[in-house]
């Protein structure tokens, strides 16, 4: 296993992908602008990005990407919700 990006113009395609299906800021759900005029590049940095490669993003036995939390979340305190679909 080797470095890769979770940003930027190199991102790794397991990220690009985990990233399309669970947008968010910090692990939050979709966020919902208020603000219609919100250019594509602050949006894309706001909805796409991962805040570090720590996030965590569950994903189920279908592939689907459940759940996303931010690098501060604890294992511990998803355990919860990874049990619900295991």
């Amino acid at each position: 296993m080797k470095k890769s990006d979770v940003n930027g113009d190199n991102t790794n395609e397991v990220y690009k992908w985990l990233k399309n299906e669970k947008s968010g800021l910090l692990g939050l759900s979709r966020i919902k602008a208020r603000f219609k005029k919100i250019t594509s590049i602050i949006k894309t940095l706001v909805l796409t990005s991962s805040q570090w490669n720590f996030e965590k993003f569950l994903v189920d036995k279908n592939g689907n990407v459940v759940q996303r939390w931010a690098s501060v979340t604890t294992p511990d305190s998803i355990d919860a919700e990874v049990a619900k679909i295991i």
